[in-house]
């Protein structure tokens, strides 16, 4: 990029909580954090987040960051499978929470309707994960309110537009198990199905961290400088982790982001899968390289077995324990393939046994898609000291957990 960013702002919306990082790049530090749950309203038409809390969440720290000094520029990062319905310039139905359980039945009709794995990219996925299941749900149920839709956001960019009322697409966000992009043509997909016109309906592209415009006058009001900061492109947080491997190297590299989910990327490889076995898929970098790809929910898992309590002194012997995994879940199996309650393994072994386990599966999803060379890994699992001995012998060389600072930092540098 041509401008320099001396203190830079990244607003980090993830699945459960979002985040306000003031970093000063050039120095390597990050002067203040604030952070707030991602909240799920339960209330309206469906489950949806709190777009008005996270609008003032915003605004307070920005407020707080500027009275240190001012702001160059303000880049947001977000998770996955969101998308705004716009009609004249705001939201004419709120955004869908994607684990909205209202989708299952329609499962089946979209299943009826949604195209083959060889052009989406990746196969079937839960409830609301591919936003094309989203917008079959919210054409079948609210089509009067959908008719006023006169544009479409992917979540990064809904929320540069709130920042700057410049509204544009992002390439990795429009690819990654959307079921919008079409990898045959290159292009969006037609969806005459849902009477929707998506080329129409999207706004042009611009890559994650280009500087779309200034901080818009109304939320500059608020800040303590004299000149708006800049809002640069913003995009999906596990592929803006990519970008320091991309820009890096040449020769196959993997980069594990690690989280609720736990997504295993191949760069660098000398060809794409011929077949996508089940959980596999195909994604589009920040730069519009193909990246063969594969994730599961490796957190949540951590997360949820490990909690439960316990319910006897028993444990299964770890020797006979395997790690069963597909796309869609993972779990614990005895040598006869009979799943053995995690409640029954005591609680301080079951941290460090499911960790093992993980690292399995990762290790299987890494042979999965061709992934090869160094690994990169973020997230809070480049903490998990049994989860990274398990893989140490993939050539693990950086585990820093700062993949998404670092990727959008290394994006301002390019």
């Amino acid at each position: 990029m041509s401008f320099s960013v001396q203190r830079l702002v990244i607003f980090d919306l993830g699945k459960t909580n979002a985040k306000m990082i003031l970093r000063e790049p050039f120095n390597d530090l990050t002067v203040n954090t604030r952070s707030r749950p991602n909240t799920v309203l339960r209330n309206g038409p469906y489950p949806h987040y709190d777009i008005t809390g996270l609008m003032d969440f915003i605004i307070g720290a920005l407020v707080e960051f500027s009275e240190s000094g001012p702001i160059d520029a303000i880049m947001v990062s977000t998770h996955g499978a969101g998308i705004a319905c716009m009609s004249d310039g705001n939201l004419a139905m709120p955004i869908m929470d994607y684990d909205f359980s209202g989708l299952d039945q329609s499962a089946a009709a979209y299943d009826a309707i949604r195209s083959d794995v060889t052009i989406t990219g990746s196969h079937r996925m839960p409830r609301g994960l591919h936003l094309g299941a989203q917008l079959h749900w919210l054409m079948n149920t609210h089509r009067s309110k959908m008719r006023d839709v006169d544009q479409l956001l992917f979540l990064p960019q809904y929320w540069t537009y709130w920042l700057s009322g410049v509204a544009t697409s992002e390439i990795a966000y429009a690819s990654c198990h959307t079921d919008l992009w079409n990898f045959q043509t290159g292009d969006y997909l037609d969806l005459p199905t849902l009477d929707l016109n998506l080329p129409k309906l999207m706004p042009p592209f611009s890559q994650s961290g280009t500087n779309i415009g200034p901080l818009r006058d109304e939320l500059c009001q608020y800040l303590r400088q004299s000149n708006p900061p800049m809002i640069l492109g913003g995009g999906h947080d596990s592929t803006l982790a990519l970008v320091p491997s991309i820009l890096d190297h040449v020769e196959p590299v993997t980069v594990l982001s690690t989280g609720t989910w736990i997504c295993v990327f191949a760069l660098n490889v000398d060809q794409l899968p011929l077949d996508l076995a089940f959980g596999q898929m195909i994604s589009l970098d920040p730069f519009g390289n193909f990246v063969p790809n594969i994730r599961f929910m490796g957190g949540e898992i951590l997360a949820r077995f490990s909690g439960l309590p316990e319910k006897s002194g028993l444990e299964p012997n770890p020797q006979k324990i395997e790690d069963i995994f597909d796309a869609q879940n993972a779990w614990l199996s005895d040598e006869n393939g009979a799943a053995v309650d995690p409640s029954l393994i005591p609680k301080h072994r079951r941290m460090d046994l499911l960790s093992g386990f993980l690292a399995q599966a990762t290790s299987e999803a890494m042979d999965a898609i061709g992934a090869s060379g160094p690994i990169y890994i973020d997230g809070p699992f480049a903490k998990n000291s049994v989860y990274l001995a398990k893989i140490a012998h993939r050539q693990v060389h950086d585990a820093n957990g700062s993949g998404l600072i670092s990727g959008i930092e290394r994006l301002l540098r390019s």
